[in-house]
């Protein structure tokens, strides 16, 4: 498994990824690590979009339906993953909701540690301290009622590319018939994306 996440954090090709995984178990493959996060999660953080695809497509061969739901999509939003939440938001066999599910969240220093990881993402301190102040926000909010979506997460974090990918996805569109981006977010019952819509 080691090695698998090494070439997530590396940025391998997808097809040497496939070859990796192919000699892991499915049990092994989507088994959360000491701190909660499985190799999905391990791909979001990374900023490795091929990887997220790859882990989208063996995870509807395997039919885990439970899986891609839990905290991906908020996790995509906060850190501004915006085609990563499209990715995850129009995954066709997945059963995925807009995520109000409860995620139990890593401490910012985990996710700060694996971010440091990748090859390819070259983050200045500015840049962690703003993604660890919008992390502290939605901590801050984590136990309301309702629970906070993934649509809540990203208005909160000023990502509006990935406001824009929620509401633009076909779940959106299908539970909130309305067309104007303001009005599938009050369907949607999100007030932080509605006032994120109004800016």
């Amino acid at each position: 498994m080691e090695k698998l996440l090494a070439a997530v954090y590396d940025f391998y090709l997808p097809e040497d990824m496939r070859e990796i995984a192919a000699h892991i178990s499915a049990d092994e493959l989507w088994r959360p690590d000491e701190n909660g996060l499985d190799i999905m999660h391990h791909a979001i953080l990374s900023g490795h979009t091929s990887a997220v695809s790859l882990f989208i497509e063996l995870t509807s061969v395997l039919k885990k339906e439970s899986s891609i739901s839990v905290g991906y999509l908020h996790m995509a939003c906060l850190l501004g993953r915006e085609i990563v939440a499209g990715l995850i938001c129009d995954c066709p066999d997945v059963g995925l909701t807009l995520g109000s599910e409860s995620f139990v969240w890593p401490s910012f220093d985990v996710i700060r540690n694996y971010m440091k990881r990748s090859k390819r993402l070259q983050l200045k301190a500015e840049q962690l301290d703003a993604l660890e102040k919008v992390y502290y926000r939605v901590q801050t909010h984590k136990n309301s009622e309702p629970p906070l979506q993934a649509l809540d997460v990203a208005a909160m974090a000023g990502h509006i590319g990935c406001v824009d990918a929620v509401l633009n996805s076909r779940i959106a569109q299908e539970s909130a018939k309305q067309s104007s981006y303001l009005e599938r977010a009050l369907h949607l019952g999100s007030l932080h994306a509605f006032r994120r819509c109004l800016l």
